[in-house]
């Protein structure tokens, strides 16, 4: 069994110009990698890479947005959602 899903690493300079362009009400991010190498670096024509298959381990640091809201709940209140 494996699951799909898009997982983005951004700088937090980055971060202020991508999050702009996420919309919530989309199934999916189309178009999206035109505009990533100009977040990151000011050129959408350089240097932007895709990682077609890698694993991703949730560790519970807080990210730019704080801890999460869920990470307190025990672990089977969140296998129930």
């Amino acid at each position: 069994r494996w699951v799909e899903g898009m997982a983005p690493v951004f700088s937090r300079a980055a971060w202020k110009c991508v999050w702009h362009l996420i919309q919530n009400d989309l199934i999916h991010g189309w178009g999206l990698d035109m505009k990533l190498g100009y977040c990151a670096q000011g050129d959408r024509a350089e240097k932007v890479g895709v990682i077609d298959s890698e694993y991703v381990v949730h560790q519970g640091i807080p990210s730019l947005g704080g801890p999460s809201d869920t990470s307190k709940l025990p672990r089977r209140s969140l296998d129930l959602r």
